[in-house]
């Protein structure tokens, strides 16, 4: 009978008991406890339950206040609640964040301006896809090379993704010996609508460039160049990079190139991008017997080095390229590349996936002589990009019609 009476009380325990205890342990929990709880629910994907630890934490500890809003504009950003999530980043950066996590504000709030849909500006219908280009080669004026492109085009990343962009340079060739030529430069862009929903891009590119003949069968070459970028009036990043290379005949009409570059990002808006990468390519050639036609195909391998691992990637890509003239005055170029991005870190938006991109591009242009000093060209772009995180699958087609003048 004794045993009876004591099964009692513990099913008397279980039932009415055991919530009672669940209930003070659940009370006696840390603010810290339920924003850990919060992050675990937000990794699993169970957004309402992440939410409901996360208010509760800050009600246990305003202090954690900044990074909970943080975490619901990256729920709302899941959510496809655009405004709501800038709303939130925006937010947890004015209450103060640690520096890693800014960072990962910052990040977000990029993607937001990048993928984000919000209403879309009026296009008006007399809005083509247009390219113009206009050069002065080095023959016009002693070695001076006026460069000047002003573009439109649709990429359907965002459906009021429709980009005017003005570009600009000067370039200036000078000898050097009998066997160098250094050229210097100076370029200019400027996006004037539509990227990054409307915000102002603008970058300003020193360029350096010396070939050397060292043989008659191998070209030495060295480029250098520094770029400044602004994003909407901010500086955004700085780039700079060092490229040697080699290009060489191996046999008959074969001939091969090598090329290191050295580039360094310095990311204003993100420093967690911040990072070297270094790339070597290797190209093969071949150029058929008039000389002026050839096929090439080639290899590139790239790493990276970022502060924060998730932008840490090896990259593996293979081309191959070519020209062919009909006759003097019509000729035809093109490119053909995929490329395949091994990220290292886990992504900041979702945050249990690595990211793994692939992406496929072809470039073809034809070109008409139709006078002495003037060309018409049409240009097809393609790109198919091909990411396992939300919102970076998607094609982009571009076409470009325009003339180029040599005076």
């Amino acid at each position: 009978m004794k045993y009876i009476r004591f099964l009692v009380i513990v099913l008397f325990a279980a039932t009415f008991l055991t919530p009672a205890i669940n209930a003070t342990a659940q009370e006696n929990q840390t603010g810290r406890q339920h924003f850990e709880q919060g992050v675990a629910a937000y990794n699993e994907r169970d957004y309402k339950t992440a939410i409901e630890q996360f208010h509760e934490a800050i009600k246990r500890d305003p202090s954690l206040e900044a990074d909970v809003h943080l975490y619901i504009g990256r729920i709302a950003i899941q959510n496809k609640r655009w405004g709501l999530a800038a709303e939130e980043l925006l937010r947890a950066k004015k209450m103060g964040l640690s520096e890693e996590r800014k960072r990962e504000a910052n990040i977000a709030l990029a993607y937001v301006l990048a993928y984000g849909e919000f209403p879309q500006r009026p296009v008006r219908k007399v809005e083509k896809p247009l390219n113009f280009h206009l050069t002065i080669s080095e023959e016009w004026v002693d070695g001076l090379a006026l460069p000047l492109t002003v573009s439109t085009a649709f990429v359907p990343i965002r459906s009021d993704d429709f980009r005017t962009k003005i570009a600009a340079g000067l370039d200036y060739r000078l000898p050097v010996g009998q066997k160098g030529k250094l050229t210097t430069g100076y370029y200019f862009f400027q996006s004037l609508y539509a990227d990054f929903n409307n915000l102002n891009f603008q970058s300003h590119t020193l360029s350096g460039r010396y070939n050397h003949e060292a043989t008659k069968d191998v070209n030495l070459s060295a480029n250098i160049g520094f770029t400044y970028n602004r994003l909407d009036g901010n500086d955004f990043m700085n780039l700079f990079n060092i490229s040697p290379g080699v290009f060489f005949r191996e046999k008959g009409s074969f001939f091969g190139k090598v090329v290191y570059n050295y580039a360094n990002l310095d990311y204003k808006l993100n420093p967690g991008q911040d990072s070297d990468i270094h790339t070597l390519s290797f190209t093969q050639y071949y150029f058929l017997p008039n000389k002026k036609d050839f096929i090439a195909a080639g290899y590139a391998y790239a790493n990276t080095d970022a502060t924060l691992k998730r932008w840490d990637f090896n990259l593996h890509r293979g081309f191959i390229s070519g020209k062919h003239e009909f006759n003097p005055k019509n000729r035809v170029t093109g490119s053909l590349s995929y490329s395949s991005y091994d990220y290292q870190g886990f992504d900041t938006l979702e945050t249990t996936k690595k990211r793994q991109d692939n992406i496929f591009s072809l470039n073809v242009r034809y070109t008409y002589e139709f006078r002495d000093m003037a060309d018409i060209f049409v240009r097809y772009f393609y790109l198919n990009n091909d990411s396992n995180l939300a919102r970076q699958d998607y094609d982009s087609n571009v076409i470009a019609a325009g003339i180029a003048l040599d005076f």
